[in-house]
């Protein structure tokens, strides 16, 4: 089960970076948003609405949420939205 876990989280982490080159590539978008999962620890709740600039996500990206104690799956499961002006 736990190997199960883990790969599910390493999926999780390659879509969040495969997002982020994404949104570099179109040109247009500057900055992203943490969407918390459908039942969202509080650590990962605290993140809700907080735009970040794009170039910063790339370099430090706060996903997965590093204090996430999602109790359900185990592993932070947020994502992020492009911000679009």
């Amino acid at each position: 089960m736990k190997k199960r876990y883990k790969e599910a989280k390493n999926s999780i982490v390659k879509s969040n970076k495969g997002a982020l080159e994404s949104y570099l590539c179109s040109g247009v978008v500057k900055e992203v948003e943490v969407l918390p999962a459908k039942n969202a620890c509080d650590a990962c709740k605290e993140w809700e609405g907080k735009k970040i600039a794009l170039k910063e996500a790339i370099k430090k990206p706060p996903l997965p949420i590093k204090n996430c104690h999602n109790e359900k799956y185990g592993y932070c499961r947020c994502c992020y939205i492009a911000v679009m002006d």
